[in-house]
């Protein structure tokens, strides 16, 4: 699908200045686990200047308002301003959502319970994507298809990891225009490896059938 402009009262949110690194994340309230609010601040502090843009859905005004003074009042606890660092934007048409992506430096997926149509989505608009591979499969799904497409440099192996790779992005995304254009052309070319393969359905079959088999 080709992406469509964005409309003026969401374009005027973006920044101006490209020094300032724009992050997004883009999952439902119900994914953020409060354990993680500490890493995005932490994010909000290390990377600056940048904004970390947060998309919130209609049928969720209430988990998203939780949501946003969780955050802000994490980001207090770093010395941000959690006003200025984060920007809450509506949920968007697909079409404006990959505009936005397009517009972006940086994705943050969920450590809790990770993202995969918006990291499948983000990877074919050629957005680095961060993610922490946690124990569980929901915490495992963009590493995934990192992995699939053997990009796994954005991989963090724990919190510290989630967030230096973030700071890393930031500072590549302001000061190191060819490494940035390296690694979105890397992405480019390995994103449409994710497209039309059941090597992991398969696998998923074949996992399901001998636990099946182990417990009879």
């Amino acid at each position: 699908m080709l992406a469509q402009a964005l409309p003026p009262e969401i374009a005027g949110h973006l920044p101006a200045d490209r020094d300032i690194t724009r992050l997004i994340l883009c999952q439902h309230a119900f994914k953020f686990d409060p354990a993680d609010d500490a890493l995005y601040a932490r994010i909000a502090r290390v990377a600056a200047p940048c904004r970390i843009f947060i998309l919130l859905r209609p049928d969720e005004t209430t988990q998203s308002e939780r949501l946003l003074a969780r955050l802000r009042q994490a980001c207090t606890a770093q010395g941000v301003n959690g006003a200025e660092a984060l920007v809450p934007l509506p949920w968007l048409p697909t079409p404006q959502f990959y505009s936005l992506l397009d517009a972006m430096d940086v994705y943050l997926d969920c450590p809790g319970f990770s993202g995969y149509t918006t990291a499948w989505q983000a990877l074919h608009r050629c957005l680095p994507i961060v993610t922490l591979e946690g124990r569980f499969m929901r915490q495992r799904l963009a590493a995934g298809a990192l992995r699939q497409i053997e990009q796994t440099e954005t991989i963090a192996e724990d919190a510290d990891g989630y967030v230096k790779i973030a700071a890393m992005l930031a500072q590549e995304s302001r000061g190191y225009p060819i490494a940035r254009d390296t690694r979105r052309a890397s992405l480019r070319e390995a994103a449409p490896k994710l497209d039309g393969n059941a090597e992991v359905v398969r696998a998923f079959e074949t996992a399901l059938a001998e636990e099946l088999e182990r417990r009879r």
